[in-house]
Order: structure tokens, then sequence, then C-alpha cells
């Protein structure tokens, strides 16, 4: 039986699904899951290094670098999820293409503090040409909240501890509004279910790979350019930007919040209208 890389492999039968680099957000939650099935193991400590695939029957090879040394796995699919850096998409030449703001670099803490008594809810949205940030529940209890904001690209990087400082004390007053956003983890969740059900289908069920994944990837890309990148820059723009556009579309947006009862409603709905194929198996006749 082949053993899969880091750091989760499903088998179905004689076929092995790699899956490098799964996010740490759910990952308690997935890993319960998944553990529960006799045919997962986890491979803790290895790093992908590269991988060779001799011929386009033939299992993939992949080399990890493990606690021991390094170690050969084989699998039928390699799944890079290992983000925009993702070396599993370097070692097959494959560009992370996209553009990057000029005028901000984003910061993500996680803090513990007293949020909730000083009026944050469970998402907040500071809006601010400069002090602009996001500040939200990472969970439960006395789970850690995130903090997330902008700090001007002209600031050498020896610079940002200083600014951790100044931010935290110009953000920590009350806010007013809490947002909608987080759509690069739902937009993740939604690739994942959908990758999961073409390689079933083409595991468990026999279906022709290389269309099937196809049509995955155009759905999938589509829904992404169309959708997911274009709320994300309105979102972002909408927290600073003096653009009248942009000031316009956050008067128009604060205005819902304050007065449209439907409106995280009809923010979910928007998105499930984007899922235009989840891939499911069609329903035997």
């Amino acid at each position: 039986m082949a053993e899969g890389s880091s750091p989760n492999k499903i088998e179905y039968e004689h076929a092995t699904v790699l899956i490098v680099g799964a996010g740490p957000a759910v990952g308690e939650m997935i890993l319960k899951h998944c553990e529960a099935q006799s045919t997962f193991r986890v491979k803790w400590q290895h790093r992908f290094v590269r991988l060779k695939q001799p011929g386009d029957t033939k299992p993939i090879e992949v080399l990890a670098a493990g606690p021991v040394g390094e170690k050969f796995f084989t699998c039928h699919y390699l799944v890079g999820a290992d983000g925009a850096s993702s070396s599993v998409g370097r070692s097959l030449c494959i560009p992370f293409e996209g553009f990057t703001w000029a005028d901000f670099r984003f910061m993500a803490t996680n803090v513990k503090y007293d949020f909730e008594k000083y009026g944050f809810t469970t998402a907040n949205m500071i809006v601010n040409e400069e002090d602009w940030a996001v500040i939200a529940r990472t969970g439960p209890g006395d789970e850690p909240w995130r903090v997330a904001f902008g700090v001007r690209t002209d600031i050498p990087t020896a610079g940002l501890p200083e600014q951790l400082k100044e931010k935290y004390e110009r953000l920590l007053p009350p806010p007013s509004n809490n947002p909608i956003g987080g759509l690069g983890l739902t937009t993740g969740f939604l690739d994942a279910a959908a990758l999961g059900n073409c390689l079933v289908r083409i595991l468990v069920g026999g279906e022709d790979a290389d269309a099937l994944l196809s049509k995955y990837e155009r759905v999938r890309r589509a829904a992404w350019i169309n959708y997911t990148n274009k709320a994300s820059t309105e979102f972002k723009l909408r927290l600073h930007s003096t653009n009248p556009e942009a000031v316009a579309d956050r008067e128009k947006f604060f205005d819902s919040l304050n007065n449209d009862p439907d409106i995280h409603l009809k923010a979910a709905t928007q998105m499930n209208e984007q899922v235009e194929d989840m891939f499911e198996a069609p329903a035997s006749s």
C-alpha cells in the first residue's frame, strides 16, 4: 500500500490521494473526522521537497524530508493545498498569478483581549483611511481574537513591531459596524468540497479524469474571478478608500447593515448563486 505524504492521506481501493498543507484554522475538526476513516494516516513533520511522474499512467513519486531523513511516497493524485507560495505549484512550474497591493501590506495577528467589554461584537469593521481593520472572534470562550489591519508598504520590516504597538493603541476604541467577509476561507472550503467530489467520481466511479478536472478548473476559477476576488477587493476599499465610488459603496453598505434585517441572508444567497456546480456524483437512474 502506498503511503501518503504530509499531512493527510485517503485511499479508495487501489488509488491514493495526497493532500499537502491543510490549513490550521479548522484543523482539529478535519483531523477528528479524517481519523475516523481506517484508510487515513497523518505523517507529521514531513516537508514536501519535489515530485516526479514517470508517465501519465504511473503513480506520482513524491520526495519528503522527515525527522529522520528523506522518504519517498507514491500516489495517484497530489493536491497542492499549501497556499500562494505552494511548493507543489513551484515544483510543477505553475505560477501564482495576480497582483500585490502597493499601498498597504496586510498584517494578521491573534490577540487575547476583552473586546466584548468595550462594545465589540463577533465581527467588526474599522473604517479609517489609515487605521482600517477587521477584528473578529476566532472561536468561543477564551480563544484569541483576530486583528487584521494594513501597514503602509514603505515601512521597513524592522519597524513593524513599533507599528503593532501604535496600531493597537488606535484600533482598540469601540467600533460601530460589523461586516460580512471571510471570502477566501469560504471559497477554499467550496473548492475543496468540489474537488473531493471530483476525486470520488474518478477513483470510485471510474469517470474520465481529464474531462471532469478540466471542468472543475473552469468552474472554480470563474467563481473566484467573478465573485471572490471582486468582493474581496470591494471589501478592502470599503475600509479605507476615499475614492468617491468607494465612499458611495461604503455608505450604501452601512445603510443596509443598519436598516436591512435580511442583509446577511442576502449575502449568503448571493454566494450560493456563484456555486455553479459542486460536482456531486450524478443520481443513479
